[in-house]
């Protein structure tokens, strides 16, 4: 079940054109970073893949079929986006946040009766899955930033979904969760889902994505296995230079900013 964007261009109002003819397929089993710098248009090839922006040319695809032609349904129960910015209604516990991802897709794959016991085991799993089962019973409003992120992305896991499409799920997460959160998006890969997932930190998605992409200017400048991007001079000149490139003990490249 290949994702798919075709010669898509995306264009908002008062802006003008984000994507420029941005073709490529994504396929399920692999973790794949998108980085790039701001306003490349990672966040717009998340929303279209997403089904939610509708393109100005070329479309989105998802098993050979066009995002727009899926039912609204239907399409939640194969796509898990999570978007850069969110406002959670803070007067909901973590765990009924997430109980609204699960009955996202629940309510067409459950009768009423199982609803109940299969929603909050598909919650109870989400939010262990990201170390936040003990927050379960806390209001959104108790939590820090970082803990409320968290949860969040709990919300999209719990849709269990066959894709996860994630703009900076680790921002305002300290660097064991960062890491933790990375580690999860792996193992979810591994294990079969499609996850797409834009993220500024290069060194991190070099050490847990399979593959990355590189987006500049609304098109993709670069696209391999993460050490060969990282080295590729569309990276220098996607970020003016701005950076040294080291390598770690294991010979991996490393990205360090110029003070």
């Amino acid at each position: 079940m290949a994702l798919e964007a075709r010669g898509l261009c995306a264009a908002w109002p008062g802006v003008g054109e984000v994507l420029r003819a941005v073709t490529l397929r994504l396929e399920p089993g692999t973790l794949t970073a998108l980085v790039g710098p701001n306003g490349a248009g990672k966040s717009t090839l998340l929303r279209a893949l997403a089904g939610l922006l509708r393109p100005s040319a070329g479309e989105a695809a998802l098993s050979g079929r066009p995002l727009q032609s899926w039912a609204l349904p239907e399409r939640a129960r194969q796509l898990g986006f999570l978007p850069q910015e969110i406002q959670p209604a803070f007067a909901f516990t973590a765990e009924e946040a997430v109980a609204l991802g699960a009955r996202v897709a629940g309510h067409a794959r459950w009768s009423e009766a199982e609803l109940t016991t299969a929603g909050r085991a598909a919650v109870a799993r989400a939010l262990d899955a990201v170390g936040a089962g003990t927050l379960a019973n806390r209001r959104l409003d108790q939590l820090s930033g970082g803990e409320r992120r968290r949860v969040l992305v709990a919300s999209v896991l719990a849709q269990e979904p066959r894709w996860l499409l994630l703009d900076e799920p680790a921002a305002m997460l300290d660097l064991h969760h960062q890491a933790g959160l990375f580690r999860l998006l792996r193992r979810l890969a591994d294990g079969g889902l499609g996850v797409l997932c834009a993220t500024h930190d290069l060194n991190l998605a070099a050490r847990s994505a399979q593959r990355m992409i590189l987006l500049n200017g609304g098109s993709v400048t670069a696209d391999g296995p993460p050490a060969q991007v990282l080295r590729d001079p569309a990276l220098r000149r996607a970020f003016a230079g701005e950076f040294e490139l080291l390598e770690d003990s294991s010979g991996l490249p490393a990205v360090l900013p110029r003070p």
